[in-house]
């Protein structure tokens, strides 16, 4: 036992659990920033997970970091950007729906994925390459792969990009979406956020709430 706790050992203990636990140190106190805020992000785990693994992804292909690490924080925009439009759908219908929403964006996510598979090596096919294990290319096809590789997330991104003009629910509206919230919140004893089982907003008449009549 005393063999195995060396200064080396301990050394790469105590680095590797800083490094790993970090990351969710840094994510839970921003949610808990967000939550003081009156946003309850049910996503968190799932924007850390969507995160590193696209920010990976695009940094080991494009072999740079800042790829990755715009690429990064492109999957977590819609994420972030989808409760405040959970937001600003409370407001206006006194209803919850963040899970839907969330689950929409993630539906909309694989189908992304499962189509650029799709996508991806039906370009493969045209330009000639060959993926299969150990099969040799000739220098047009490998070129090919690499335009695709390289035209392609340009494009994309760059739609994706312009799917964003005319975006009105900027930092300015949802601050006031989150005031007009609060002032409405503050009139129940219970947030006006749950949908009851008629289908009806669960939001009580102003002095009605337990104890009260």
């Amino acid at each position: 036992m005393d063999a195995l706790l060396t200064n080396a050992f301990m050394t790469a203990f105590v680095a590797g659990t800083i490094a790993a636990t970090l990351p969710l140190l840094l994510a839970g106190l921003g949610e808990q920033m967000s939550e003081k805020a009156g946003v309850l992000n049910l996503g968190l785990e799932g924007m850390m997970l969507a995160g590193a693994f696209v920010g990976f992804a695009a940094a080991l292909e494009a072999g740079s970091f800042t790829a990755g690490f715009l690429a990064a924080g492109f999957q977590v925009l819609t994420r972030a950007m989808t409760a405040d439009v959970a937001d600003e759908v409370r407001l206006e219908q006194g209803k919850e729906r963040s899970g839907l929403l969330y689950a929409i964006t993630t539906l909309t996510s694989k189908i992304s994925g499962a189509f650029a598979v799709f996508l991806t090596f039906t370009v493969l096919d045209r330009v000639g390459y060959n993926a299969t294990q150990g099969a040799v290319n000739t220098p047009e096809a490998v070129r090919g792969l690499e335009l695709a590789f390289l035209i392609g997330p340009i494009f994309f991104v760059a739609v994706g990009g312009l799917c964003f003009i005319g975006y009105k629910l900027g930092e300015e509206r949802h601050g006031e979406i989150r005031r007009e919230l609060d002032e409405r919140d503050a009139l129940y004893d219970t947030a006006p956020v749950i949908e009851t089982l008629s289908s009806d907003p669960a939001i009580a008449s102003p002095g009605v709430g337990p104890g009260k009549t």
